[in-house]
């Protein structure tokens, strides 16, 4: 695969300077001429700047409405080596999605409701509760995407709608912590019940739950929006405010196992991760005010 990196995640690129990215322009074209297609951003690694053997294409078309996945293949077809079935995927994910290959390169095109887009942009601005898989596309479509067609600037308009990331919002997410220990007082005692059952799926979706929760607490604290495991393991390096060599920890316990001694060696580990980052947000004045909510 072709590397290119891009800037900063504001920056309008002209189509003329998409022939750097791999498939030059020839799917772009096709897909700006689907009915209903307003504008289209890309995604993923090429925004990160970070790509490896595993590393696809990922593009949003944002839409009026998404076009019939038929009009769709009828269109690009042309243009490219496979589509879709051509990979043996389920029909249920094709309704929105495509699935092309170009020369050997991968490419996944996801079409979006510019509507849809709009009201989770509007629930952000006005405090409201959204569902975190609702969180996730804000951040992959709009917030960590590079706009690349936008005839009417409909898509760059709503991409600076999207609100920063609140520090002080990190106490949505302290409670998930505080699973992570061997206390055997209720409520806080869902690890050592899960280990006493020998139940050790239940004690790695714990770990992997908290886990989740600290990076959501730790982008948060400086001010980011958390894009996903893939994300952190880019980005995490920049952040600002983080206990010292936080990532390397972090492996540290997803590499481990359940073994009764490799348990405590992750509790202790993740404990000292969590005090240290309750440092911070107390050094930081982050949660000034909470008590009075």
């Amino acid at each position: 695969m072709n590397t290119y990196k891009l800037s900063s995640p504001n920056i309008l690129f002209k189509m003329s300077e998409m022939v750097k990215l791999p498939f030059g322009s020839d799917v772009l074209e096709r897909i700006k001429k689907l009915e209903g297609v307003e504008s289209i951003a890309v995604h993923g690694s090429y925004v990160y700047g970070e790509l490896d053997e595993y590393s696809d294409i990922d593009l949003v078309a944002t839409c009026s409405e998404v076009p019939l996945v038929e009009s769709r293949e009828e269109v690009l077809r042309e243009v490219v080596d496979k589509i879709n079935e051509d990979f043996d995927v389920p029909e249920r994910y094709l309704e929105d999605t495509d699935y092309i290959e170009v020369d050997d390169d991968h490419m996944g095109v996801d079409y979006v409701e510019m509507e849809y887009l709009e009201s989770l942009v509007s629930k952000l601005n006005e405090k409201g509760e959204l569902p975190k898989d609702e969180i996730e596309d804000v951040i992959k479509f709009l917030y960590y995407s590079r706009v690349i067609y936008d005839p009417k600037d409909k898509l760059s308009e709503l991409k600076e709608r999207v609100p920063e990331s609140d520090p002080s919002l990190v106490k949505y997410f302290l409670y998930g912590l505080e699973k992570i220990n061997l206390d055997k007082e209720w409520p806080r005692w869902s690890l050592e019940a899960a280990l006493s059952r020998d139940n050790y799926f239940q004690a790695s979706k714990i770990f992997n739950r908290a886990l989740e929760s600290y990076l959501l607490a730790l982008y948060t604290v400086n001010g980011e929006y958390y894009g996903g495991p893939k994300n952190a393991a880019f980005t995490i390096e920049r952040l600002e405010r983080k206990p010292e060599d936080c990532w390397e920890k972090l492996q540290q316990i997803a590499r481990m196992g359940n073994s009764e001694e490799e348990v405590r060696e992750k509790v202790k580990i993740f404990q000292g991760l969590r005090e240290e980052l309750l440092e911070i947000i107390e050094e930081e004045n982050i949660l000034r005010g909470m008590e009075n909510e």
